[in-house]
């Protein structure tokens, strides 16, 4: 304590206490339900703004808002009043004449929470349906409530009555009556025995179908005949179900009237009827047989000739056929139908037959084709190379007969000259030249060969043949010397196939020299006297030809296996077949004592088969020993 006095005063803060808004079903703008507002002790609460509910105006907070006092803080409920502006639905359905609704929507303004109730005006066709309304509701906050009205057509029936059958159908009140055309078959509907409306009145309703008999087109139709007026068909109008009304007959050429067909009667049928004249053919109908006969210069001269038939038979026409004349079918009309207006025309066509007229001319044939009787045209005189023409072999007759014709030409043969000319020599008479006469195409008959000193006679040139020339032909002498006469050597050698190949050379000598040919004889070969000739005498015409066969020697290859011998020969030169390597029990085969060559020697060849001793011993063991003759074996007893 001091020396003196003291006071002291207490010194306060308020504390703050929360303020609780609840909007009691409505809400804040920012969408809370409640609002807190923090406040001092003795301090006014500041309310925050007013809270809104649809379907409600807001009133007061209760309790009423003042100073904060509680320490415990304070709540406040809002409170509200209903709205007379609550909007309601009235859903109205009007059923259409297709029996749907169609919905029709009204809003309305009351009271939240009142009862409301639907109006509604029912007109005539119309009925209230009351299982389906909803007609009276409580108006709620949320505009929810949906009052609902349902209003059907009527439905009343629609009767026809047509040619008496009676048909109902029920339409809906308005609803569009659907057009009916009755039909009743033969007559026309002209109408109804009472107005009918576009839709269906309140009522029901009865109408009755009126009718007119039709008439229908009876047509006869004359089926290629006609009236005495030209007409091809007559037209009957007759009432469905009366009695048809037959015209006169009508004609046709050709032809005689028969029936109506179908049979005539009631007229039954919508579309008219037709009815086709029948015919009976005629006996008396004309047809035209035309006859074309074939001229000599190939023209058609035309008789025509009438008949009479049947109408729509088949006829044939009669024609008869000379010497020298055929029928022509491919151009002919031999048969046909009558036709009832006299046009068929039947056609005979007869040709003249066309002969051959053939000159031969030195076996040359020439072939023109006459027609029967037509002229024959003189042929040109005709010429053949070394020949003048005597004639034909038979008098050609001025027109063409009915048969082919062969003339042959007649010739006889010319002679010419034949020259021969020695060409320096001089035949036996002295003559340096000789003439043979010869017929054309006749052989050329050669004089005796001249001769020349020194000079040996060859041949004429060019050959003596036949007589081929109108001018005659020329033939010089050929000579060859004495000393250049040419013969020749061929050598044939055989090759290994035993086949021979020849070569050829050619040698001079002179007449009458004897020759010999030169060879030589390789190792292996030998000269074959028989078929060779070694030596001739020089010909004149070089003809001469010597020969010289040179063979290959045949030698012999012997194999030895085991002391027994097989030989076969070969030529020199040939490819000796390898042996198979042969067998011997007990032995081994280890080649042959020389070389065997690939081909044969000039010589014989001996090769013998070389064995060693080979045999196989198993003791115990199941092991295999190869050994030889002359090894050792040593065997190792096993006592136990």
């Amino acid at each position: 304590m001091p020396a003196e006095d003291l006071t002291i005063t207490a010194e306060f803060k308020a504390n703050s206490y929360d303020a609780v808004f609840n909007a009691n079903g409505g809400k804040f703008t920012d969408g809370e339900a409640t609002k807190t507002v923090a406040t001092d002790f003795d301090s006014k609460i500041i309310a925050p703004e007013d809270p809104v509910k649809q379907g409600y105006i807001f009133s007061c907070w209760t309790p009423e808002v003042c100073v904060m006092d509680d320490i415990n803080g304070k709540t406040f409920t809002a409170e509200w009043i209903a709205s007379s502006e609550t909007i309601y639905t009235i859903e109205t359905y009007t059923m259409n004449t297709s029996g749907e609704y169609e919905k029709t929507v009204n809003t309305y303004a009351g009271t939240t929470d009142s009862t409301v109730n639907a109006e509604y005006n029912i007109e005539e066709g119309i009925t209230f349906n009351e299982e389906k309304s909803v007609i009276s509701g409580v108006v709620t906050a949320d505009n929810s409530l949906v009052l609902k009205v349902y209003l059907d057509r009527n439905i009343y029936s629609f009767t026809t009555v047509i040619d008496g059958v009676t048909e109902t159908v029920e339409y809906f009140y308005e609803a569009i009556i659907s057009e009916i055309v009755p039909e009743k078959i033969g007559y026309t509907f002209i109408g109804w025995d009472k107005e009918v409306p576009s839709t269906m009145p309140a009522e029901d309703l009865t109408i009755t179908a009126v009718f007119e008999v039709n008439s229908y087109d009876a047509v006869f139709n004359a089926n290629g005949g006609s009236w005495a007026d030209e007409e091809l068909e007559k037209i009957v109008s007759t009432e469905y179900g009366s009695e048809i009304v037959i015209p006169e007959n009508p004609e046709k050429r050709g032809y005689v009237f028969s029936t109506w067909s179908p049979e005539v009667g009631v007229m039954d049928d919508i579309n008219g009827k037709i009815f086709t004249a029948k015919w009976i053919p005629a006996t008396d109908t004309v047809y035209t047989v035309e006859t074309y006969t074939m001229n000599t210069k190939g023209e058609y001269e035309k008789i025509m000739q009438s008949f009479a038939g049947e109408t729509d038979s088949s006829v044939t026409a009669e024609y008869s056929i000379e010497k020298g004349m055929m029928l022509n079918r491919e151009k002919s009309v031999l048969s046909g139908v009558i036709a009832a207006d006299s046009s068929l025309v039947l056609k005979v066509y007869i040709d003249r037959v066309s002969y051959k007229f053939t000159t031969v001319v030195d076996g040359v044939s020439n072939v023109t084709e006459y027609l029967y009787e037509t002229e024959i045209k003189e042929p040109d005189e005709p010429s053949k190379i070394g020949y003048t023409f005597d004639g034909w072999s038979m008098c050609i007759p001025a027109t063409m007969p009915s048969e082919d014709i062969t003339v042959i030409a007649v010739f006889s043969v010319n002679s010419y000259n034949a020259v021969f000319n020695a060409n320096g020599g001089e035949f036996a008479d002295g003559e340096t030249t000789k003439t043979v006469v010869t017929d054309f195409g006749g052989e050329i008959i050669t004089p005796e060969n001249p001769t020349r000193q020194g000079y040996i006679f060859s041949r004429w040139t060019p050959e003596v043949g036949i007589m081929d020339d109108v001018n005659g032909k020329t033939y010089n002498a050929e000579w060859i010397s004495k000393s250049d006469i040419i013969y020749t050597v061929e050598t044939y050698k055989m090759g290994t196939l035993g086949n021979y190949e020849k070569s050829s050379e050619s040698f001079v000598g002179t007449v009458d020299e004897t020759v010999s040919a030169e060879y030589t004889i390789p190792e292996g070969f030998s000269l074959n006297g028989s078929k060779s000739v070694l030596e001739g005498k020089v010909k004149i015409d070089g003809s001469l030809v010597l020969k010289v066969y040179i063979d290959r020697n045949a030698y012999t290859f012997t194999k030895v296996v085991d002391g027994v011998s097989q030989s076969t020969k070969y030529l020199y030169g040939s490819i000796i077949s390898e042996p198979a390597n042969p067998i011997k029990s007990g032995y081994k085969f280890i080649g042959w004592d020389k070389t065997i060559p690939s081909t044969m020697p000039a010589n014989d060849v001996t090769v013998t088969a070389k064995f060693e001793l080979s045999f196989k011993m198993s003791i115990r063991n199941p092991s295999t020993t190869t050994i030889s003759f002359g090894d050792s074996i040593i065997l190792h007893a096993d006592m136990n």
